[in-house]
């Protein structure tokens, strides 16, 4: 998984374009692909990080439908989880995702706690099982193109 945090969409599309004209790429399929804007939130939390943070270790990615209480309940548990950072981003493009939410953390274990107590809450039964929750170890770009090769 390649997650990327630019100010300009030519940003992606320069570096997917280096990837598919590489060896490398001619072997590789991309499954999904998610665009998403940060921006000020609407939600009770007052708004996402203005960037990405460096130094977690690991990754979660959530595509996921709106809903208004679904995301509340994300904040009101999710500050039980200080360790596990959560920024909220905007997703736009042909797929029905209206949100794309990553959570940062340096031990999983803290990630999948808070997901089980996210399954407790009443609007959970609006989660959507088939959109997959994609996880990664954070890496610069170049670690993780050496890692495929």
């Amino acid at each position: 998984m390649l997650v990327q945090d630019s100010p300009s969409v030519d940003t992606f599309h320069e570096l997917s374009k280096c990837i598919n004209q590489s060896l490398m790429g001619r072997h590789l399929d991309q499954a999904y692909s998610y665009l998403s804007i940060r921006r000020k939130s609407r939600y009770q939390h007052g708004g996402g990080a203005p960037k990405l943070k460096e130094d977690y270790k690991y990754m979660a990615i959530y595509p996921m439908k709106e809903r208004e209480e679904m995301m509340n309940d994300h904040f009101r548990v999710g500050k039980n989880y200080p360790m596990v950072k959560i920024n909220t981003s905007y997703a736009f493009g042909p797929d029905d995702i209206e949100f794309v939410l990553s959570f940062e953390m340096d031990d999983q274990s803290d990630f999948t706690s808070l997901v089980m107590d996210l399954r407790e809450v009443p609007a959970a039964q609006y989660t959507m099982p088939e959109i997959p929750i994609f996880t990664t170890i954070k890496m610069p770009i170049s670690e993780a193109l050496d890692a495929m090769s």
